[in-house]
């Protein structure tokens, strides 16, 4: 796999998390450098370790992971976005995901990249070590754009933002479990 087909599939898998970065950032009423940083930390980290997972499993687990991937990342994004609705309408003066929100939503859109890891196994991608850190790179920075971004409209658009947030991810989790 040449490093441009390695970087397009980064690109790829970091469109989920780009677009769970913006919906955190929609929750921030300022950019906070160590919210941004830990967000796109974890997203990056989970989304570089999950295809390095699925390569070491190979074909044992691909049945497996097969079989529940979608469901488990549909119900984790639903339930966040639902959660994230219901406290839009909460008085709070300042509502944001918490550390288990965080690793949820992480963990959730990086499950497909565990498929991605086990076709690095079968294709037999000679330098998987160095396609995982890419993706993970390539996330990160994307995440943290994404909260930046996220950080930007919701200054603006506040609890209407965080509604609309909540619906993405559970668009992002009914996309999951489409054909």
């Amino acid at each position: 796999m040449s490093i441009v087909e390695i970087f397009l599939v980064s690109l790829g898998l970091a469109a989920d998390a780009f677009a769970a970065a913006v919906v955190r950032g929609l929750n921030m009423r300022r950019v906070s450098v160590m919210s941004a940083v830990a967000t796109a930390s974890v997203f990056g980290g989970f989304q570089g370790v999950m295809p390095l997972f699925g390569y070491l499993a190979g074909g044992m687990l691909s049945a497996y992971v097969a079989r529940w991937d979608n469901y488990v990342a549909a119900a984790l994004l639903a339930a966040i976005g639902a959660d994230m609705i219901k406290n839009s309408f909460d008085t709070e003066a300042d509502v944001q995901g918490g550390t288990a929100s965080l690793f949820a939503v992480g963990f959730a859109t990086s499950v497909d990249a565990c498929a991605v890891g086990v076709t690095f196994a079968i294709n037999g991608t000679a330098n998987a070590l160095f396609a995982c850190a890419v993706i993970a790179v390539t996330t990160f920075v994307t995440s943290l754009l994404g909260v930046m971004l996220g950080t930007r409209l919701g200054e603006r658009y506040s609890r209407k933002a965080e509604r609309v947030g909540g619906v993405i991810l559970i668009c992002m989790g009914v996309k999951f479990l489409l054909p």
